[in-house]
């Protein structure tokens, strides 16, 4: 059941019905495009503006076509005989004359939403979030949908994108879940593939869909969210991290855990760690296996496993936090992590071989000339250092001391709250001054050691 109005839904539905263009009571003859004026036709009158208008309406571009019933089709379109015609595979589709209410050239409405988000670009989320609602209202839909991933990607829980999500009657939608069709993997199995090759806010509607499951078929789903954490596919594996984190809160940890810190993408260990923050983070269950991972003896594990307890914030996680960034520290050319990677010189050219000159040889009766032969070489000598490493997953992965001190003091950052200088010295002077007493003030006095 959706939710009852609240301000901030009140606002998005004024902005869809702001965005809602005027339909006044018009013939299909009185239904011209409403950027022909824009071929100068604004200072004619008359039967010339008219034929003017009417020309230009007549070219095939793509448009926007508000139809009676307000949904808005997005095609290329042209007017002939006093009736708008749409391209399709077969040639050109006729409508009915009363069908269509106003059109709009879709270069227009595109140029007016690019300047109004280029103004939005720093304005806060709740703004742009209405912009969306605008586009979307007004037939934009993929670039609707591109803005509020943008949101949704700088803040996964931002509530303007997602009361927006929750409203009825949007103009966008998802597969519906069956609760009919008798075999309900094969339902279940197409939604999570749907999930996994949508944006953000698409997926946000499909996890709606797959709440619809019945309640003897949720284990079922728990286990199918469960495989997908571990299958090849990326998108698999970040639709269901969220599919976990907003229907299963507190479930399936142990996949959660591994893929927070083993995970090859970087928004799928995010997404990971944040079910696992949401799922109330169990001492046994989750943090006692990430701060283990703290002592691995690769690189990327504490690395990742330091950024996943950043998110997740326990207090009880900043002693051991504070003994890796020392042992960082120390692994530091300079302390504040100056890591030098390996080292060398490589050769990238070419060489060429020629006869450079002939030397004579005497021989019995006759002299013989033997060719000296030179080289020519073109090329540069580059000096190449290591900086990170990468694997089949994508990204670049520092495994580093700087890396991983940067991670640790990140997470020390989000889980105390405090403002201290992102050095490695300031963070393990604060520790060293203030470290117990805060601990005790927040009930982590036992986490020590």
């Amino acid at each position: 059941m959706p939710a009852s109005p609240t301000p901030l839904r009140l606002a998005l539905l004024a902005a869809l019905a702001l965005a809602a263009p005027a339909v006044p009571a018009q013939d299909a003859d009185a239904a011209r495009d409403a950027t022909s004026e824009a071929d100068g036709s604004a200072g004619l009158s008359g039967p010339e503006r008219t034929a003017r208008a009417d020309a230009a309406a007549a070219r095939p571009a793509e448009r926007l076509l508000h139809l009676a019933d307000g949904r808005v089709l997005r095609a290329e379109a042209r007017r002939v005989d006093g009736r708008w015609e749409v391209a399709s595979g077969d040639g050109w589709q006729a409508l009915p004359g009363d069908m269509v209410h106003e059109v709009e050239l879709v270069s227009r409405a595109l140029s007016e939403f690019r300047a109004r988000k280029l103004e939005l670009r720093k304005a806060a989320p709740s703004e742009r979030v209405a912009l969306a609602a605008q586009a979307m209202r007004g037939g934009l839909y993929t670039e609707s949908l591109e803005l509020l991933d943008e949101v949704l990607a700088a803040d996964p829980d931002d509530a303007s994108a997602r009361a927006l999500l929750d409203l009825d009657g949007l103009p966008i939608a998802v597969p519906a879940y069956d609760v009919l069709d008798p075999d309900q993997e094969a339902v279940r199995e197409s939604l999570i593939e749907y999930g996994a090759r949508s944006p953000r806010p698409l997926q946000e509607l499909v996890v709606r869909q797959l709440d619809e499951v019945p309640d003897d078929e949720r284990d079922a789903l728990l286990d199918d969210l469960g495989a997908a954490l571990r299958h090849r596919d990326a998108g698999r594996r970040w639709f269901a991290t969220l599919a976990l984190r907003r229907l299963f809160p507190g479930r399936a940890l142990d996949g959660l855990v591994r893929s927070a810190v083993l995970d090859p993408l970087d928004d799928v260990r995010a997404r990971a760690a944040l079910a696992l923050r949401d799922g109330g983070a169990g001492v046994d269950e989750v943090l006692v296996p990430l701060v283990a991972a703290l002592s691995s003896e690769e690189g990327v594990v504490r690395t990742r496993a330091a950024s996943a307890l950043g998110v997740i914030g326990s207090p009880l996680t900043v002693a051991p936090l504070a003994t890796l960034l020392a042992s960082a520290a120390r692994a530091s050319a300079s302390g504040d992590g100056a890591w030098q990677g390996p080292r060398a010189f490589v050769f990238v050219g070419r060489q060429v071989s020629y006869v450079q000159d002939f030397e004579p040889e005497v021989a019995q009766n006759a002299v013989i000339a033997k060719p000296v032969i030179g080289v020519a070489q073109e090329g540069a000598t580059l000096d190449v250092r290591v900086f990170g490493t990468g694997g089949m997953g994508g990204g670049v992965t520092d495994a580093g001391p700087a890396r991983e001190a940067a991670a640790v003091r990140g997470a020390l950052a989000s889980i105390t709250g405090l403002e201290v200088r992102d050095s490695n010295a300031a963070w393990l002077e604060w520790w060293d001054s203030d470290g117990e007493a805060w601990l005790a003030e927040h009930g982590a006095d036992g986490a020590q050691g």
